[in-house]
């Protein structure tokens, strides 16, 4: 990000001149990373488009992206102001008008809680494959994908839509994914995808399967060419542009709806939720799932499954 982001602390008799000004320094420092981060992960929304282009309906329709991600008020808030403050330091002008001021403030009625996303579980994953479809269409077949290896990765929907060929390298017993700028804002390299016991749910044969089904279609499957696109609108054939991230949520939806599971709240957050919920709730160590999810801290890991481990260990359980 260019210029520089000042911060001011106010002033404190406690502390001495010197501490102040390091005050003063850790937080501007603090304040750069995380504006750097927010730019980022607005660039990435964009796909690649021109921030400079950018219309306040683009601002507003970010605002609801991340709120179907689960992300706290506070945070959405937050990440608007990282957005808006890059657009100052490059001396841009700010796209946020009445579409963004609306949108957060319905928001903020919402309340300041932070909306978890329902998780998809191993077990209602399960029954989504187990009615897929027979003779598979290309949509069928890249939701297949979406769907398996958004979950065994435990991956955040822009790291789903980000993929290249590129990044994906097949090894012995599954694929190793580079998955570019991650929420940490570093690139996570030789993230595993394994082979699944049932061939149903396995993600190593759906990728390779979505590969087939691309080639045949005459699509690049090499270089920077997306893993997942989108389709036409008539022809339901995949097409070479990458898929948008609003449509991963819609395809966990679509798919659930159509296994006939009435199961509320959920969204493309769903799939890293549901990864970390049932291998938690099956006894996987905890710096495993750390290891796994790329989180910094194991507390946000463990709201995934504190309340999944609480309903397990109900003292009610069998009394009735």
């Amino acid at each position: 990000m260019s210029g520089q982001v000042v911060a001011f602390v106010r002033g404190d008799s406690s502390l001495s001149v010197e501490a102040q000004k390091l005050a003063t320094e850790s937080r501007a420092r603090n304040t750069h990373v995380a504006y750097t981060l927010d730019w980022r992960s607005w660039q990435e929304h964009l796909r690649g488009g021109d921030p400079r282009e950018a219309q306040d309906h683009d601002l507003a329709n970010y605002v609801a992206a991340l709120v179907d991600e689960g992300r706290a008020t506070a945070t959405v808030r937050r990440r608007i102001s990282g957005v808006r403050a890059g657009y100052r330091a490059r001396g841009w002008p700010d796209p946020a008008s009445r579409q963004t001021d609306a949108v957060l403030r319905g928001l903020a009625r919402r309340g300041s809680g932070q909306r978890r996303a329902e998780p998809l579980t191993a077990e209602l994953l399960l029954q989504i494959v187990e009615s897929w479809p027979s003779h598979e269409t290309d949509l069928d077949v890249r939701d297949r994908a979406v769907l398996l290896v958004g979950w065994q990765g435990a991956l955040r929907r822009s790291e789903i839509v980000g993929l290249d060929w590129s990044d994906v390298r097949a090894v012995s017993g599954g694929y190793l994914l580079t998955l570019r700028a991650t929420k940490s804002g570093v690139d996570a390299l030789d993230h595993p995808i394994i082979r699944a016991k049932r061939p149903n749910a396995c993600p190593v044969r759906a990728l390779a399967a979505l590969r087939r089904r691309a080639q045949g279609l005459g699509l690049a499957v090499t270089g920077a060419a997306p893993v997942f696109t989108s389709s036409g609108l008539r022809s339901g054939r995949l097409s070479s542009t990458r898929l948008a991230p609003a449509w991963v949520g819609r395809i966990v939806r679509r798919r659930v709806a159509a296994a006939g599971i009435p199961v509320e709240g959920l969204s493309a957050h769903s799939l890293r939720a549901g990864l970390l919920t049932s291998a938690g709730l099956a006894g996987v160590p905890l710096y495993r799932l750390l290891e796994h999810s790329r989180h910094a801290r194991s507390d946000t890991l463990d709201g995934y499954i504190r309340g999944a481990r609480r309903l397990a260990a109900h003292p009610a359980e069998g009394l009735l």
